[in-house]
């Protein structure tokens, strides 16, 4: 195994936001972390790609006590992280805008604008953004309802 479940219970997001989407099976997904938990932008979507498969469930449910019987370690996880580095631009970020652009019905009280310097973000049918900045990280996503 490339990597150990371990990483992500030693590094839990700080809070988490779980909301069902307008009349879908998506939900939208968002977690943060404290300041100087990352120590980039690049190692929070490295992060992020490692543990998707526990990222998801802990977030619809951080009291979970399942985590292990959610977790795969994916040999191309870091592979496919660069490649989304490679491939889309950084930016700067103003999440609130941002989350009311793309996400309108829904209201995160700890996303704040101002609080990230440097961003990846996502397009497609459902957008995604990976932030990182003095207040810390996020990574804000919509996947399946859990």
């Amino acid at each position: 195994m490339p990597y150990p479940l371990t990483e992500f219970t030693d590094c839990l997001p700080t809070a988490v936001y779980y909301a069902d989407l307008d009349e879908s099976d998506m939900a939208l997904h968002a977690a943060t972390w404290a300041p100087n938990h990352f120590q980039s932008l690049a190692s929070l979507v490295r992060f992020a790609y490692r543990y998707s498969c526990v990222l998801q469930p802990y977030i619809a449910n951080p009291g979970r006590a399942d985590l292990d019987e959610w977790f795969f370690a994916d040999d191309a996880a870091d592979e496919r992280a660069e490649q989304a580095l490679g491939r889309n631009p950084i930016a700067a970020l103003d999440a609130a805008a941002w989350l009311e652009e793309h996400y309108p019905t829904v209201s995160i009280r700890w996303l704040v604008s101002g609080a990230f310097d440097k961003a990846l973000i996502l397009g497609g049918e459902y957008p995604e953004f990976y932030a990182w900045g003095l207040r810390g990280s996020c990574h804000v996503f919509a996947a399946d309802s859990v």
